[in-house]
């Protein structure tokens, strides 16, 4: 037997196979890449799940500022329509209200006449009160008001 021939002997004892011992070496390295690579892949799936859970919060967070939103929209629209309600309502007592000058003038039974000290008669035991009968001024049609003002805004 010649020395190549017992060498052979010898790496087929150890390896326990017919393959030979340089072969051995890259499967060696090919486990050692194939290990990098499983870790590296585990890394990235960790990395992806966190992603998707960034991901989802995000998209909760958007949801419920579209969902504010629609609330405060919501309500705009009813404070708009209470404020066209009350402007309307203004218009039609303005156009129904008669002047000033021609309300009628009540007097209360305990604003009778009153006798003084002296004699004489004064006009009533309580000085009359003021008008209180509310003019709105009349609306400007060149500079629109806070409500137009609104709705163009909305």
């Amino acid at each position: 037997m010649s020395l190549e021939e017992r060498l052979a002997a010898v790496e087929r004892a150890l390896t326990e196979s017919e393959t030979p011992p340089a072969a051995l070496a890259d499967a060696a390295e090919l486990d050692d890449r194939l290990t990098a690579v499983e870790e590296r892949l585990d890394a990235l799936e960790t990395a992806l799940a966190d992603l998707d859970a960034g991901l989802q919060a995000v998209r909760g967070y958007a949801g419920s500022i579209r969902a504010t939103n629609r609330e405060v929209e919501r309500r705009a629209d009813a404070a708009l329509a209470t404020a066209e309600e009350l402007e309307r309502r203004l218009a039609d007592d303005a156009r129904t209200r008669r002047p000033v000058d021609d309300a009628p003038t009540r007097r209360p039974v305990d604003d009778a006449p009153v006798m003084r000290a002296d004699g004489k008669h004064t006009e009533t035991a309580h000085p009359p009160e003021p008008d209180r009968t509310f003019e709105p001024p009349e609306p400007e049609e060149e500079e629109p008001g806070p409500l137009s003002r609104l709705r163009d805004a909305l």
